[in-house]
């Protein structure tokens, strides 16, 4: 991959090079060949590059009013834009000296209802608005002489003319260049011709954000079962000392009722194992000061023992065994879908295992097919499980479905016929990590998934969480450019424009405009799973569970508890002063000769206590 991929930058950079040299020899025709020329752009639904509704296009042709959304109406996205807004001012620059100064864009869609970049390369291909099979076509991929264009193609026509598909007054019969979301690719540079690029574009994971129900436990596993066992055991032999040992004669622990002394020491046993202050309860007897130092020693050293495990544990438990990054889609359990065919696995023809989809057998391959397949090419221990499908945005009555505020895709599936479930909703849609019923990642430009995930956020009826979740680093780096029919004489002034306008930095307005960072992402939809070391909530999601078990345990305890309370404290009124005295005697110092801190005399003020507190209750 590393040698492809230094092949096409080399061969774009001497395409580059060669131009900006013919531009600044002073050889103004290089840079004044699309003046007064009118430009067919064949172009593909790609949001954020390119929004356009089928629906308004007229025998392909798609007019202003056709780019743009409901809440971004008019807004073509950041490649008609950037054509149109800030490309299309400079080539027009290029002509202020040339005979004809006019340069014109429309913009035309493929045949078929195949509206992916690939589609929109072969009309180029083919110099018609015709897209052949892409199987035929990549399989017959051999060089310049399998594209039509090579030969055919004669260049733009004037802007006073070719106002349709198969207009007889165009000089070419096919588009006169391609833009969209469209990768600069080895098999592609045999195909057509290519701009300088415009935009750098790597590759991400994104899976479902959900808590993974069957880790809830994990939290745990950093002991052994036995030996949490032996924990318990010795907690349960605790309690049973206390309750021997320091029930009768220890004023801390409740005798209201014959119950409050077992759960009173066991709140003791358990809370001191975990603090050993924390139940605010100390030992009277020597023999109880003896088990409750043991217990503590014990419990001192396995909270130590794992603490310092259990971090570790959970960080490497989860690279191994947890959606954290692509190596975990090569080798472990579980699946990804990306655009591409639907094959059989007995005819041999594609590498992986096929899973399923919605996907056809004629079904272009894209970019992140051919990757996964030069992956397991290159590498025979990388076994992916594919699940393929057409698109990556769902349609809906046969067009790109723009998400709808409080809309679950999930269900509307259900409900409407008509819809056609893309990758990221097939994967938002998806179960547990793992079942093998439904894919568990996909993979996909960086920039697309981050406009796609923050759109999803705003639509989303609860602005606290997100269906998605990018895992790992980004990989395989790749660019997007304008392509053009084999010897076309455009790539230069095209080129020298785009360079001037990443020199100015142009194309970072379009970020902000789109959100298409990583720190666009909110904060829950962002996940670093793959860099290591990192301890997130599904990893905990037991300590959690405990806790609100044991909130809503204290809560049907106490409710009942506290109206008993404040029942025993209305009808105790009238001994109130018989116990206030009995207090006060208690409290009341003694001479210093008489003075005692002896556990019976600790005792015998507290059966005083008890015994006036038992006379009020009844």
């Amino acid at each position: 991959m590393a040698g492809t991929g230094d092949g096409v930058r080399r061969r774009l950079l001497w395409i580059s090079i060669c131009g900006l040299l013919h531009a600044s020899s002073g050889e103004i025709d290089f840079l004044t060949p699309h003046c007064g020329k009118k430009f067919r752009i064949a172009t593909h639904q790609a949001p954020p590059f390119i929004f356009v509704d089928p629906a308004k296009c007229r025998k392909q042709k798609c007019p202003p009013e056709a780019f743009g959304t409901t809440d971004r109406p008019g807004d073509g996205g950041l490649t008609y834009r950037f054509l149109n807004d800030d490309l299309l001012p400079i080539l027009k620059q290029y002509c202020a000296n040339a005979n004809k100064t006019d340069v014109q864009f429309e913009w035309y869609l493929p045949p078929s209802g195949r509206n992916l970049a690939a589609n929109a390369v072969k009309m180029a291909c083919n110099d018609n608005f015709e897209d052949i099979s892409p199987l035929t076509l990549e399989a017959n991929a051999t060089g310049a002489a399998m594209c039509g264009s090579a030969t055919s193609y004669m260049g733009a026509s004037d802007t006073l003319t070719c106002s349709y598909v198969n207009d007889a007054s165009c000089v070419s019969k096919g588009p006169d260049m391609v833009a969209g979301a469209v990768h600069i690719m080895r098999e592609r540079l045999d195909m057509i011709d290519f701009s300088m690029p415009y935009l750098t574009v790597r590759q991400v994971v994104v899976k479902q954000n959900s808590l993974r129900l069957p880790e809830i436990m994990k939290t745990f596993d950093a002991f052994d079962g036995t030996l949490w066992v032996v924990i318990m055991v010795e907690i349960a032999i605790v309690w049973f000392c206390i309750l021997a040992v320091e029930t009768w004669v220890n004023p801390q622990i409740e005798k209201s009722s014959p119950f409050d002394p077992f759960y009173d020491s066991f709140y003791w046993a358990f809370g001191s194992a975990l603090d050993p202050g924390g139940p605010g309860k100390a030992a009277c007897s020597a023999g109880g000061k003896i088990f409750m130092m043991g217990h503590w020693i014990f419990m001192v050293i396995m909270a130590a023992s794992y603490t310092g495990s259990v971090g570790p544990f959970l960080a490497a438990d989860n690279t191994a065994n947890t959606l954290s990054d692509l190596n975990s889609l090569a080798t472990g359990p579980f699946s990804v879908v990306v655009r591409g065919p639907k094959w059989n696995i007995s005819a041999g023809e594609f590498l992986g295992t096929p899973k399923g989809g919605n996907a056809e057998f004629n079904t272009s391959r894209s970019t992140q097919f051919k990757y996964l397949q030069n992956l397991m090419g290159q590498d025979s221990t990388n076994k992916f499980k594919i699940w393929t499908t057409k698109r990556m945005e769902t349609y809906r009555n046969g067009v790109p479905w723009e998400r709808e505020e409080g809309v679950d895709p999930c269900t509307l599936k259900d409900l409407d016929p008509t819809v056609e479930m893309g990758a990221f909703d097939l994967v938002a849609c998806s179960g547990t990590e793992g079942a093998e019923l439904t894919p568990d990642a996909l993979i996909f430009d960086e920039q697309s998934v981050y406009y796609e995930m923050n759109t999803r956020f705003e639509k989303a009826s609860s602005k606290t969480s997100c269906d998605l979740k990018v895992v790992g680093e980004s990989f395989s780096p790749s660019n997007f450019g304008f392509g053009f029919p084999k010897g076309s004489p455009y790539t230069i002034p095209f080129s020298k424009a785009i360079n001037q306008l990443i020199q100015r930095g142009e194309l970072r307005k379009y970020e902000d405009i789109y959100n298409m960072r990583s720190s666009d992402l909110p904060f829950m939809c962002q996940s670093n799973l793959g860099l290591g070391g990192e301890i997130y909530v599904d990893m905990v999601a037991g300590v959690f569970i405990f806790t609100l078990a044991g909130t809503l345990v204290a809560l049907v305890w106490g409710v009942p508890e506290r109206m008993f309370y404040f029942a025993n404290e209305d009808s105790g009124d009238g001994e109130e002063e018989e116990v206030e005295n009995t207090l006060e005697d208690a409290d009341a110092p003694e001479p210093p000769e008489k003075a005692s801190t002896t556990v019976m005399g600790m005792c015998d003020a507290a059966d005083r206590i008890e015994a006036s507190l038992k006379k009020m209750s009844r």
